[in-house]
């Protein structure tokens, strides 16, 4: 017969075991993004003064928005990486210390090995949000690019940093509303 510890011995097992397949594709997904954004860009810079106009403004136009979807794709990863680990800390909460290795490790690493000030040594940098950071400043500067390259309506370079900064959060809340998940009918979802 099973006892309790080991049901949730076996149910710690595979949330890490689900947190780690979340993670494995996440890297997957980013590196699409990252090839994307990087071919457009080669291909904008390779045809901006040799090149008809439409097709320079069409490759601005689809670098920010694969960017923004980069953005979002990230805030979503971000979203559900948090919530698997607390699902592992809930059953970490009920095994014995030595059973619980992901916060065993975590308290290892961060006591030995959490060294920002030192250059050649590791530290507790979330990758998540430096990939969070790293998306909306290419989104950013898609837009930027694209409202720099509307010559025509002579803005200022500091009103056309405003200006691409403000349409990227807004294009970024906007399809965010639009693209959020629906857990709401999840078996454990609170629903009152």
């Amino acid at each position: 017969m099973i006892d309790k510890t080991d049901k949730i011995m076996d149910a710690y097992k595979l949330a890490i075991s689900a947190r780690n397949f979340h993670l494995d594709h996440f890297n997957k997904w980013m590196t699409y993004y990252y090839v994307a954004v990087a071919a457009i860009f080669v291909a904008f810079y390779n045809l901006k003064d040799t090149c008809n106009s439409n097709i320079v403004y069409g490759l601005l136009i689809l670098g920010f928005l694969v960017s923004v979807l980069w953005h979002l794709s990230c805030k979503g990863y971000y979203f559900w990486t948090k919530n698997w680990l607390d699902i592992v800390l809930k059953f970490e909460r009920q095994l014995s210390e030595e059973q619980a290795i992901y916060s065993l490790f975590s308290k290892r690493v961060k006591n030995e090995n959490d060294k920002l000030y030192l250059p050649t040594q590791s530290a507790n940098i979330s990758t998540s949000k430096v990939t969070l950071l790293l998306s909306f400043i290419a989104s950013w500067t898609w837009a930027f690019l694209i409202f720099d390259k509307i010559d025509s309506i002579n803005i200022h370079t500091i009103y056309n940093i405003l200006f691409s900064l403000l349409t990227n959060i807004g294009l970024i809340f906007g399809l965010g509303l639009l693209l959020k998940s629906d857990i709401s009918k999840h078996k454990l979802f609170d629903n009152q």
